[in-house]
């Protein structure tokens, strides 16, 4: 190579270099002042799915801004998480937040018969996290959610969300799932700037002795405190993945943080099984048609009360709070709130039938009431007359105190008269 080549090549590269930097910096400057800026992404724009299948129904690619009203009816939605999770994302990547909303709209939408959840993800972030995995959950109550790890990782916050799905697939035996477990990292600051020569000093209002005392303690050497936090979100993680995989699960070695590859993580329950991209979408087309064939009886047979109501004009006022979708399939809500909706119209209908009884009885109870007056009323009645008799002897009463005698005619003794013939023997005698 000649050096005129040589220098023309070192020329072009630098041309390519002070082109891409002066077009960034002028980016830079665009966002400093509150400009729109164009970064060659596509996430605030609504854009079509993407058709990933036909084979076994069709699987649509979908995101955040997909608009999922262009998707024909009955087709399976894929979505992808991928790379570390934060609740809120970044300039260039979903967040947990984002995954949530999409996950409702998925649960929702009348024309997504199943929705498949593509992880791939070395964990990331707990704030958030169990928000997207409630809502996974949620969908699975309503309709099929497979989860899927495609020539990856889930690990930690990943395999909590995977864990959520209805069902859990791997595609390749060098898959991994697991690190079941939290921690945190803190760095000595203070020491590194103390190196620098820069002394650095913390200065707390006198009432803030608490504030941010397990870092302080942490860095002097005692984690106590910060163990009990960590062992707050660890149980509540270890719990959820037991709740998610129920009695799939044949072991609790995977409680302690291990990853595992594909065989063992089948064998202690954590993953359903290994099958390509394509038997996924295969096994979704089966449990949509499952589904599909069995999601009206089996509304109306689980919940009678709930789905009559439904229909019925003023359902938002009745269940207030609850959102729901009234279609000609049924109510498109999570199987816990059709559960919390059914227990508060059977506890309705207790309670009319109790005001029911409730009122019967206070009407047994006031007859009662005015069967007694009238008793009360007549033998006041009675004593009155009584009293009247006693008065009526034919004379005024004596004083209290004197002989008087009254008027009543003295009877003349009679022989056969008992007490007369003892008064006459006691003379004799």
């Amino acid at each position: 190579m000649s050096f005129k080549t040589a220098s023309a090549i070192l020329r072009g590269r630098w041309l390519i270099q002070k082109e891409w930097a002066d077009r960034n910096m002028a980016l830079v400057v665009k966002m400093i002042q509150g400009e729109p800026v164009d970064l060659g992404l596509e996430r605030d724009k609504e854009v079509d799915a993407k058709v990933l299948s036909h084979k076994a129904g069709v699987v649509y690619q979908v995101g955040y801004y997909t608009d999922l009203s262009k998707i024909p009816e009955g087709s399976v939605a894929m979505l992808n998480i991928m790379g570390p999770v934060t609740k809120f994302g970044d300039i260039c990547s979903y967040g947990s937040v984002d995954h949530t909303a999409t996950i409702n709209a998925l649960a929702k939408a009348n024309n997504i018969a199943g929705i498949i959840l593509n992880v791939d993800s070395p964990g990331g972030e707990a704030a958030g996290t169990s928000m997207l995995a409630d809502a996974i959950r949620n969908a699975g109550s309503i309709k099929p959610v497979i989860g899927v790890v495609d020539d990856g990782i889930a690990a930690s916050a990943g395999y909590w969300i995977l864990s959520s799905c209805s069902e859990v697939y791997v595609t390749k035996k060098t898959d991994m799932v697991g690190s079941v477990g939290v921690y945190c990292t803190i760095a000595d600051w203070y020491g590194y700037f103390a190196e620098q020569g820069l002394k650095v000093r913390d200065v707390y209002a006198p009432q803030s002795t608490d504030k941010n005392l397990d870092y302080k303690q942490s860095l002097e050497g005692n984690d106590k405190l910060l163990e009990d936090e960590l062992k707050v979100l660890a149980q509540e993680f270890i719990d959820t993945v037991s709740k998610n995989r129920a009695d799939k699960l044949t072991s609790e070695d995977w409680q302690t943080g291990k990853m595992f590859y594909t065989k063992e993580a089948k064998k202690i329950g954590l993953i359903d099984g290994q099958m390509s991209i394509e038997q996924v979408y295969q096994r979704m087309d089966q449990l949509v048609k499952t589904n599909s064939k069995s999601s009206n009886n089996n509304t109306v047979m689980s919940y009678p009360k709930a789905s009559k109501a439904a229909k019925t004009e003023g359902f938002q006022s009745l269940v207030p709070g609850v959102a729901t979708e009234v279609a000609v399939a049924g109510v498109f809500v999570s199987d816990e709130a059709m559960g919390n909706i059914e227990s508060a119209l059977t506890d309705a209908e207790a309670n009319t039938e109790a005001a029911s009884q409730l009122a019967a009885a206070q009407a047994d109870l006031n007859t009662a009431n005015g069967n007694l007056a009238t008793a009360n009323t007549r033998i006041t009645e009675l004593e009155n007359e009584v009293a009247t008799l006693k008065k009526t002897d034919g004379a005024e009463p004596a004083a209290p105190g004197t002989k008087e005698e009254d008027d009543f005619v003295a009877a003349e003794p009679s022989a056969s008269d008992m007490a007369f013939q003892k008064e006459l023997l006691e003379k004799i005698n």
